[in-house]
């Protein structure tokens, strides 16, 4: 159901229920998890009631498989030889729990997030057509991009003198980036479209399924802020990702 907005928002498709992780990836696709994911964004309450149902059948079928944290040895005996795999399966895991449990939040109709999420529903899918007819947040971030890459370019060649490091340098902070206009772009459309009001809901969502903690590694998130600082000082639209990527605490 929100696999638009999870692209919008550079969010990463991710799990469904805690366990191991070879139990888990073969429920996905027994379970046919990708169909939780329709193309069209829901409108309204009735709509979105009727997306969840299926995401329930999902969450009962996965449920059904027992998928025990007691399995995880299986888990590292799938992947004895191969640790590129394990991690990326790992990884892949842990993304689509994420979304599944703020998914979860969105359906619930008792918890805040649906309370705040479920009145912007109808602009939001507005705000998505705009972008979709007009390509304007791909615009925004080429622009963005475009007025920061000679200072990204100095961040990247202070890093080392190795070629190799500083294409690795360059490709963190390009990437990380890119994510970050995207969604900042969609919160100023959905702000147009809707009220100031959506800002939260919208960075509550990236907060709790989103994958920023490797799509924006710590080493690279000083640069990065000071980037985004940077870039204020040529634009007036409000830069409202930046709390994203700062740390509660170092502890």
């Amino acid at each position: 159901m929100w696999s638009a907005i999870f692209i919008t928002l550079g969010l990463c498709y991710g799990a469904l229920a805690r366990g191991d992780g070879v139990c888990l990836l073969q429920a996905e696709r027994d379970c046919r998890v990708y169909s939780i994911f329709p193309s069209e964004f829901p409108t309204n309450l009735e709509e979105l009631r009727n997306d969840c149902s299926n995401l329930y059948r999902v969450k009962r079928c996965i449920a059904d498989r027992n998928c025990s944290t007691e399995n995880a040895d299986d888990y590292d005996n799938e992947y004895r030889n191969d640790y590129e795999d394990r991690n990326r399966d790992k990884q892949r895991v842990k993304d689509m729990q994420r979304l599944i449990d703020v998914t979860s939040q969105i359906c619930d109709e008792n918890s805040e997030l649906h309370r705040n999420f479920v009145p912007y529903l109808s602009c939001v899918r507005s705000a998505m057509e705009i972008d979709f007819e007009h390509q304007a947040c791909r615009d925004y971030t080429k622009n963005a991009i475009e007025f920061l890459r000679s200072r990204i370019e100095s961040k990247a060649r202070m890093a080392s003198g190795d070629e190799k490091k500083i294409e690795e340098v360059r490709y963190e902070l390009m990437g990380c980036l890119r994510v970050l206009f995207g969604m900042n772009c969609f919160i100023i459309q959905s702000a147009k479209s809707c009220d100031s009001g959506v800002k939260q809901p919208i960075l509550e969502i990236i907060g709790k399924g989103g994958s920023l903690y490797y799509q924006c590694p710590a080493s690279s998130r000083i640069d990065v802020i000071e980037l985004l600082d940077a870039l204020k000082l040529v634009t007036r639209q409000k830069i409202h990702i930046k709390e994203l990527i700062r740390v509660d605490s170092l502890f």
